[in-house]
Formats: structure tokens, C-alpha cells, sequence
């Protein structure tokens, strides 16, 4: 049976890192590298504030499986639009969140390897993240259900939102299957609460994956 990793022990090669993240190229991998934008904000930095970059004390370019997972949510943030070194402190951020879903959220063993599942019976109870600008820079919270009203009105009733769980269980199955060396997919595995078949409801989510994954995002085009 497959165990769980340490999601800050494991490492892995840009090469890996790459193929585990369709948006992201080398070009702009060694760009961020050379800008230091990935770095640690220190050499006794906890992990709820590194960036999404290098493993510590490593002279080749490592990355740790917490960081792919930061790196997925810059490499989309920076498609949105947002500028890579703010979006690598929004990636810590989700850094932070993928711990808690690693621990938390459900996962099966299908095929030798660790699966997380889409609880489809509840979709409200992912956490989403919203993005806004505030003194110039953008900012994000993270939780589920919708903005407070306070905060709207703090982000002037503009701003982005992203489905940050979602991303995290992506990158958690991509994560797992590369270990296990098995082939890497964006599938999602889809249980309910009740333990019936619920194959309308499947399908709906999975026709609505398929849509939003013909779509790229704003600035997606644009060199990073």
C-alpha cells in the first residue's frame, strides 16, 4: 500500500516539476530562478514562508512537493495577469492551504496510487480564493463560501476568483503519481456522501471541467 509523503521532504528535478505542470515552461522557470523571485525570504524561514522555489541547502535546483504545488498556483496567477513576484506570495499562501488538504481531505488508492477525490455531493465546501488590489498590490483570502461583504467593499467589488482547492487536489494526484511513476493525468476521481452512483451529477462536473479547459486564461499568451 502507497503511504503518504511529506509534502516538504520530497523533492523533485525541474524536469518533473515541468511535466507535473502543463502551464509552466523552462524559459520561465529560469527566469524566476535568476530574479530570485523563488527563493526563501531567509535561511531560517518556516515553510508557511517560503516560496515555491528551491529545496534549502540544495545546489542543484530542487523542488520540494509543497513548492510544485505553490508553483502550479503562480504559474496560473501569473496567466491571469499578476505579476510573478506577487504572484509568488499569493503561492504561499496556497502553499499554507495544501498542507491542511493533504492532511484533511479524502484520497483513494487506485491503481497503486494515492487519489484525492471531488466530494460531488458538496461542492460549496471547497475553498476558493479571491483576489484583489489593495495600495497597488494584489492581495488574497482564502476560504469557502463567498467574499464577505466587507471585503468586497475593501476590493471595490473587483476582483478575481480562483478555485484553490480544486487546483491542490490537481497537483496532489499529479504529485502522487509521479512518485509511484505511474502516468500523470488531470482526471478527477468523484465520490458521494450517500454511497449511491450518482452518474448525472458526474458527468455534469466533468462536462464542466471539460468547457473551462478550453479556455486560457487572460494574459495566458503573453511571455511571463
Amino acid at each position: 500500500m502507497m503511504e503518504k509523503i511529506d509534502l516538504e521532504a520530497v523533492s523533485f528535478t525541474q524536469a518533473q516539476v515541468l511535466s507535473m505542470i502543463p502551464t509552466l515552461t523552462a524559459k520561465n522557470l529560469q527566469n524566476w530562478n535568476d530574479r530570485k523571485i523563488l527563493e526563501m525570504d531567509g535561511p531560517t524561514a518556516s515553510h508557511r514562508r517560503r516560496k515555491p522555489g528551491r529545496q534549502p541547502g540544495s545546489k542543484r535546483r530542487k523542488y520540494t512537493a509543497v513548492g510544485v504545488i505553490g508553483l502550479r498556483a503562480m504559474s496560473y496567477l501569473v496567466g491571469l495577469g499578476i505579476k510573478p513576484s506577487e504572484a509568488a506570495d499569493l503561492g504561499q499562501k496556497v502553499m499554507e492551504r495544501a498542507l491542511t488538504v493533504h492532511e484533511t481531505h479524502p484520497y483513494r488508492e487506485i491503481d497503486g496510487v494515492l487519489t484525492w477525490v471531488i466530494d460531488g455531493s458538496e461542492p460549496n465546501k471547497y475553498h476558493r480564493g479571491y483576489i484583489y488590489r489593495f495600495h497597488g498590490k494584489h492581495m488574497m483570502l482564502i476560504f469557502a463560501g463567498e467574499m464577505p461583504i466587507l471585503q468586497r467593499i475593501e476590493a471595490s467589488q473587483a476582483y478575481i476568483t480562483i478555485e484553490v482547492d480544486i487546483l491542490i487536489i490537481k497537483a496532489l494526484c499529479r504529485i502522487y503519481a509521479a512518485v509511484a511513476g505511474k502516468p500523470l493525468s488531470e482526471e478527477f476521481i468523484f465520490t458521494f456522501d450517500d454511497g449511491k452512483k450518482h452518474q448525472e451529477a458526474e458527468e455534469m462536473w466533468k462536462d464542466i471541467i471539460k468547457l473551462f479547459s478550453k479556455y486560457k486564461t487572460p494574459g495566458s499568451d503573453n511571455e511571463q
